[in-house]
């Protein structure tokens, strides 16, 4: 069967018990996408697209706020980081580090995105070899360097080169972590009934983040100026370390239906070493059509 030997060639590492039971989770998988279907048009009419209704968002079960709150968090690190706050007001930094001129701030410009292009080229293929968490984590501590160092050239006024070497650090490590990995993440956690609004979802946490951002940069800068702005962004890319640390599962390898399993189990009692592990299983199909 073809799709069984694709499956062992991406997964060398099991045996025949091991490929028959992936197989057998994919089925159902598959299955379970479709009876979702199928309830939900045979009570909406020509809707043929309707799928899983979003009331399962109102009261989800406990897998589902526990995949949320990790694709939530992802999307929304991405930009409470600051990038792109700092990006929209690039020439306003540049400026208050010293570089006066605009023709220097412009090459400053040039030279960051080019940076940026080649970290992307660079990361592409090391997703799959060093894997999601480890770098994402290592996205955000080379941001937190890079903004600490440009909030001590702000504060102190002291070599404008500083600025510039702080800001490639910071974009140089968005680039190769959060920049690719917070749109891969979501994709690889929900299950295939829910996965389309799921990452609808995540995806307008991170758009809505963005604007917050964006959109308190003058107000923020105004009152305790571009440094205090920086250090407050550093504040949050702490936090965000923290909070992806404790929270942000690794997706390398792991099928869709290993990753639900990986929720529906609950944390403490994984942990422990699994003894009266308790399951929170959820049948999609089950749910009642939005019409």
């Amino acid at each position: 069967m073809k799709s069984r030997s694709i499956l062992a060639s991406i997964n060398p590492s099991l045996d025949d018990e091991g490929l028959n039971a992936m197989l057998l989770e994919i089925d159902l998988s598959i299955s379970e996408e479709r009876s979702s279907y199928s309830n939900s048009n045979s009570n909406s009419g020509d809707n043929k697209l309707n799928g899983t209704p979003w009331s399962i968002f109102f009261s989800p079960p406990l897998f589902l706020k526990r995949m949320l709150v990790v694709g939530v968090l992802i999307a929304s690190t991405q930009q409470l980081t600051g990038v792109d706050g700092v990006q929209y007001y690039m020439n306003f930094l540049l400026e208050a580090s010293g570089i006066t001129s605009q023709r220097s701030r412009f090459g400053v410009v040039i030279l960051l995105g080019l940076c940026k292009l080649s970290a992307v080229v660079f990361a592409a293929p090391k997703i799959d070899s060093l894997g999601r968490r480890p770098m994402v984590l290592t996205s955000i501590s080379g941001m937190i360097i890079g903004l600490f160092l440009l909030a001590i050239q702000l504060y102190s006024g002291i070599w404008v080169g500083l600025s510039i070497v702080g800001l490639l650090i910071f974009y140089v490590f968005f680039s190769v972590g959060l920049g690719p990995v917070c749109w891969l993440i979501p994709a690889e956690i929900f299950p295939n009934a829910i996965r389309a609004k799921a990452v609808a979802i995540t995806t307008l946490c991170n758009r809505l983040s963005s604007t917050l951002i964006a959109s308190t940069v003058l107000p923020i800068s105004n009152a305790i100026g571009f440094g205090g702005w920086i250090t407050m962004l550093v504040a949050i890319n702490v936090l965000m370390y923290a909070l992806n640390y404790q929270l942000l599962p690794e997706t390398k390898n792991r099928s869709l239906e290993d990753m639900k399993k990986s929720f529906e189990r609950d944390r403490g009692e994984e942990s422990s070493g699994g003894e009266n592990r308790r399951n929170f299983t959820y049948d999609f199909s089950q749910i009642p059509s939005s019409s």
